[in-house]
């Protein structure tokens, strides 16, 4: 009969950690912002657009990129909405200059929006692979990792369960 040491504590609730972390990551890079982009570009696929102005334009300083914020109105079906929506899979402040020559002109701008649900619109929904394909990638990476060290901690735990209920079964 074999028995397998116990690992110490920390080990185990590090390893469990870090296996949480990495499902926890995967999940969110493939359903959280993934997600969320091809669900926004596929209510937008009828490419409905409306005329919208630009009510502000900042830029929020941030880490090692800033993001654009933006506000503008628009009208649909009689309804005015407001949006605030720059981008679905590319970095919002690729669109600084053109945004911000448009708030200063009064320059109206073009937004799809989802003839359904007309509160959501957005400026640009153009489909770039390289991001989507590196976010799919890194996401099913850190998913595919961590159900792999799930599945050795499990399998880990099962063993050392079936060794004891032998051991204390069969006393030598």
């Amino acid at each position: 009969m074999r028995l397998i040491p116990h690992r110490p504590l920390w080990e185990t609730v590090f390893a469990t950690l870090f296996t949480s972390a990495c499902i926890t990551v995967g999940v969110l890079m493939l359903f959280g912002v993934l997600g969320v982009s091809i669900h926004g570009w596929w209510r937008t696929r009828s490419e409905v657009t409306v005329e919208a102005a630009v009510q502000s334009v900042s830029v929020k300083p941030g880490g090692k990129r800033a993001t654009l914020l933006v506000q503008y109105t628009y009208v649909f079906d009689g309804h005015e909405y407001t949006g605030s929506r720059v981008t679905l899979f590319r970095h919002s402040m690729d669109f600084h200059e053109q945004l911000r020559d448009a708030y200063d002109l009064r320059r109206p701008v073009s937004v799809f929006i989802d003839p359904a649900e007309p509160r959501f619109a957005v400026i640009d929904r153009k489909f770039t692979g390289l991001p989507f394909a590196l976010g799919l990638v890194m996401g099913s990476v850190f998913l595919t990792l961590g159900i792999y060290l799930a599945r050795i901690l499990y399998l880990e735990r099962k063993v050392r369960m079936t060794t004891v209920r032998t051991s204390a079964n069969n006393p030598a």
